[in-house]
């Protein structure tokens, strides 16, 4: 009777573990916002680029499991247009009839409406502070702000060295140091040494007010820790801040992806192809580059005047960049290779191939084909 009943607390126990792992792994997984690029790490320095591009849910990502190998950067495009005398976002305006910017959540309200919605609360903070600057620049100096914005986004020796700074690329400082150990060991406790210890000496009342103390009280040091770190980080964030201190609070294995969240946005200013420079395969970097050239000069929508003036100052810090880098614009606009013979023509914009020599693009619609040359020639 005493071996049936050990035995079916064993059940129980491994049940339990089961489960808590499966809770967890869900914490690992995290919604990647429409138009939005989430840079994951595999394993040493290799890096996974996942891409959103649904308009409407955005995708989910799954982060590594394992905390010593866990980092997950997030960037995206401006949300917004900007121009000297106006911004485009979900309507135009000009900065003349701008009352006022405000945030809610993901969200920048302009004069108490919804002009853009960001991929996060970071974003949407960085973009309003912008437009407000803006407004009350005078009109001279506003393409100058732009531009430097502009150059700024696809600055990829700036984010490679935020990265350093933040011990991604090079030495790790203190507060992300011990934040790292301290999740390293929670992951272990909870999936490690407590299922071994109880395996070795049994399901004991006091053995499991003891290991859950322990679990709880290293929870707590996680999320001092990240407290103290996000609060230097992101001052603004009082909201997520507080989020995510409570979700760590009550859902210790949660405390484990601490790291993880802590650097999610740390890269929120950049262009996700400046981000790729420093992170991505160069092949990699390459075709992303490619597709972000090819979608500045082929924009599928009818544009506003802003939306065009921007697309142009964009295509140039792009240009800039990308000869930074040694990338001549030209090469990334040279014709794709036939995948076949009966392919005549291709759309300029998704480079999608076609057999018909002349129409319009079915994913890119309004973008007029392109015949295929017999020699690569320009885009």
């Amino acid at each position: 009777m005493p071996s049936r009943l050990y035995t079916q607390r064993m059940d129980d126990l491994i049940i339990l573990f089961a489960v808590l792992f499966g809770f967890y792994v869900a914490e690992c997984v995290f919604r990647l916002p429409p138009g939005s690029v989430a840079f994951v790490r595999v394993w040493g320095a290799r890096w996974k680029v996942a891409r959103s591009e649904d308009a409407v849910g955005g995708r989910l990502v799954l982060s590594h499991p394992l905390p010593f190998f866990s980092e997950t950067y997030v960037c995206e495009p401006s949300p917004v247009a900007l121009s000297p005398w106006g911004v485009s976002g979900e309507r135009s305006i000009t900065y003349d009839e701008i009352r006022c910017v405000e945030v809610h959540e993901e969200t920048v309200l302009v004069n108490d409406s919804s002009f853009a919605v960001c991929g996060s609360s970071t974003k949407a903070r960085w973009v309003a502070g912008l437009l407000d600057e803006l407004r009350q620049l005078p009109p001279d100096a506003r393409e100058a702000r732009i531009r430097q914005t502009l150059r700024e986004s696809f600055g990829s020796a700036a984010a490679d060295s935020l990265l350093r700074g933040h011990g991604v690329r090079g030495r790790i400082p203190t507060s992300r140091k011990t934040l790292r150990w301290l999740c390293n060991l929670l992951f272990l406790h909870i999936f490690l040494v407590s299922p071994a210890v109880m395996w070795a000496f049994g399901v004991a009342p006091v053995m499991v007010i003891f290991l859950a103390s322990v679990m709880c009280g290293m929870s707590v040091a996680v999320s001092i820790v990240y407290y103290r770190a996000h609060k230097r980080w992101f001052p603004a964030e009082g909201n997520a801040r507080v989020t995510h201190l409570m979700t760590m609070l009550l859902f210790p294995p949660a405390a484990v992806r601490a790291a993880d969240v802590l650097g999610r946005d740390l890269l929120f200013r950049y262009e996700p192809v400046a981000v790729a420079a420093v992170l991505a395969e160069r092949s990699e970097f390459e075709s992303m580059a490619r597709f972000r050239l090819l979608d500045l000069l082929h924009p599928i929508e009818q544009r506003s005047e802003a939306e065009q003036w921007y697309g142009n100052a964009s295509e140039q810090a792009l240009a800039e960049f990308l000869a930074s880098v040694g990338i001549k614009e030209s090469a990334l606009l040279v014709a794709p290779e036939s995948w076949d013979e009966g392919c005549v023509s291709y759309c300029p914009r998704c480079l999608v191939q076609y057999v018909i020599p002349e129409g319009t693009c079915a994913d890119c619609p309004g973008i007029a084909l392109v015949r295929q040359p017999d020699q690569g020639e320009g885009v």
